[in-house]
């Protein structure tokens, strides 16, 4: 009887011919080759097709990335349907843990939720371009960020009765030292 090869443990592998130590240096390294990837296929989507088509077209994988991460959300969360503003506010948390930043919620009432990102690793581990492509980079990536949580209330089917939105960016301009992400019930007309 001939004995089944293992597989081998790729991560091991990699720690090993690249003389990382502990799985801390494996998780930084793949978090700067993932967030360097996201940049650069900006940066060539803005060369091939001008910002605005650029921005469009980023703004599909984005959109993609924002309905796999409600579904995501809704499955890990045990959820079925998303009826007010803290389940929201969990779902939000959900998909920003996942990027991964640190996202707490800093206020939640029936009628609204706050939640701030503390640490995102887009603008700690990202580019590394000049200071005026990074400024351009950001200056996209929040607009995105702004369209990832309209899209999370779209599929939540709240468009109707919430306003949310993200009006703080740790990437833009220095600023603040926290995004903010907020849901709030729509005033009656």
């Amino acid at each position: 009887m001939t004995e089944k090869k293992l597989p081998e443990d790729l991560p091991l592998k990699y720690m090993k011919e690249t003389g990382r130590e502990n799985f801390s240096d494996l998780c930084l390294d793949a978090t700067r080759a993932v967030f360097a990837h996201v940049y650069y296929i900006w940066k060539t989507l803005k060369k091939e097709l001008g910002s605005k088509d650029a921005l469009e077209l980023y703004w599909k994988v984005w959109e993609g990335l924002a309905e796999v991460s409600f579904v995501q959300a809704k499955q890990a969360l045990g959820l079925s349907e998303i009826k007010d503003i803290p389940t929201l506010g969990r779902i939000f948390q959900f998909c920003w843990l996942a990027y991964p930043c640190i996202y707490n919620i800093q206020e939640e009432t029936p009628d609204s939720h706050v939640g701030i990102i503390d640490f995102c690793p887009n603008p700690a581990y990202g580019p590394i371009d000049n200071h005026m492509d990074r400024l351009d980079y950001y200056k996209q990536e929040a607009e995105l960020s702004r369209r990832f949580v309209w899209k999370l209330v779209e599929l939540a089917g709240m468009k109707d009765v919430v306003d949310a939105d993200q009006d703080l960016f740790l990437c833009r301009d220095g600023c603040t030292d926290v995004c903010r992400v907020f849901a709030r019930k729509k005033k009656e007309a």
